[in-house]
Formats: C-alpha cells, structure tokens, sequence
C-alpha cells in the first residue's frame, strides 16, 4: 500500500505537483496517481462539493466523485452539487471529460442546483449560458465568491 501523505501532520501537500514538502526535513515525498478531485468537506447537508486541482482523470469521478455522489443521492434526494475548478479545463483527461458527462446524463433527474466556482471566465459564462438546456439551475461563480456559491447552492438564494 503506498504512503498516503495526505496524513503527513507535518507537511504541506501540493495536489498541483503531487508533493508533499515536509517541514524539518530535507526530502519530498512524491504521491504517485495523486487524486486531482477532492472532496470540499463542512459543507451544508444538502450540498456535495468538490475541488478538482491539477491533472484531473477518470479514476478521479470512479474513486472520488461518483461514490459521494450515489450516497448522497440514495441519502437525499434531489442533488446540490458544488464544483470548484482550481486548474485548467486541458488538465482534464478525455477520460475525466467523458466521466463528467456521464455523472450529469446517470442522475439527470435528480440535479437540482449546481455551482460551478473558477476563476475562468470562459467556463463560468458557459454555466450560464447552457445550464438551461438541462434540468436543474446552474450558476458560475469566481473563486472569491465561493461563500456565495455556497449559500446559492444549498438555499437557492
């Protein structure tokens, strides 16, 4: 089993590079396979989130994403769901992409509102130009609006 320095209390974790950079000491622990999707925790009950950092790929939604996302469904229905995109839409892999569009076509029924956070403009006017043409209500937010996105995610307001 490789180590999982997440749990390193000493360190700061570089999810971009897939690092850890140990304080005190002189040596760098190399993660390999990195999860890119974390799941956002102290979030309200009825809201899922997510940060994807880094190179994002298919093991990312298999391991990460789709189980919180068909516990929380088969827990509470419908669906709020939080996406922040901290890295570059070409950090995603054809594999990641084609994951996405599963998630949203599998539960397509149960999406309620879903807040897309990043500071790319380009992928925020999307969410907000095309988030009508399937159920639920999308809303692209900055990063520095990520409270916001919260409150709207979990509230509708």
């Amino acid at each position: 089993m490789p180590l999982d320095v997440n749990r390193h209390q000493f360190g700061q974790f570089f999810p971009q590079f897939g690092v850890e950079v140990c304080l005190g000491s002189f040596f760098v622990l190399l993660k390999e396979n990195a999860t890119m999707i974390r799941e956002l925790k102290d979030l309200p009950d009825n809201v899922v989130g997510f940060r994807a950092t880094g190179k994002v790929t298919k093991e990312d939604y298999d391991d990460v994403v789709f189980p919180v996302v068909k516990k929380h469904i088969s827990e509470k229905h419908p669906l709020n769901y939080l996406f922040f995109v901290d890295t570059s839409l070409g950090s995603f892999s054809a594999g990641a992409w084609l994951m996405d569009v599963w998630l949203g076509l599998k539960e397509i029924a149960k999406w309620k509102r879903v807040a897309i956070v990043s500071d790319d403009e380009g992928i925020r006017q999307f969410t907000d130009r095309y988030g009508h043409l399937v159920p639920g209500e999308y809303k692209g937010f900055a990063s520095d609006g990520i409270q916001r996105a919260i409150t709207w995610v979990s509230s509708g307001q």
